[in-house]
């Protein structure tokens, strides 16, 4: 599993999977795995722990970390970024005063577009 490092600037309440706990101005979370951070105002920041599955569209062997064995998603607001790592994965989260996410993904993720919706 991978670790996620809150720095919260958040000028409101943000709470983690439907409000149990009460995120501080700093937080590390070692084992992160499947988790929901509410951002009062703004929404869900879901992060979803893919363990071993790559997203195909997503993979190529021209970028390297792309191929790393293990993998996560997040999306927020309508937009994805996904990350892969090997061994013990990091996701740097910063949450500006007005609600805005900021990731960073150490050893590689990007921009993404899943579609919310499909009608076939």
């Amino acid at each position: 599993m991978y670790s996620v490092d809150l720095k919260n600037n958040y000028s409101l309440a943000v709470f983690m999977d439907d409000g149990n706990r009460l995120i501080g101005p700093h937080e590390i979370f070692p084992g992160w795995g499947t988790h929901r951070l509410n951002i009062r105002g703004m929404g869900d920041l879901a992060f979803f722990d893919l363990g071993d599955y790559k997203i195909a569209r997503f993979t190529n062997k021209d970028i390297p970390w792309t191929l790393y064995t293990w993998g996560g998603l997040i999306r927020y607001r309508g937009q994805e970024a996904y990350f892969r790592y090997e061994g013990n994965g990091v996701v740097n989260v910063e949450l500006d005063r007005w609600g805005g996410v900021k990731l960073n993904f150490p050893q590689g993720g990007m921009m993404v577009r899943l579609e919310d919706l499909v009608v076939v």
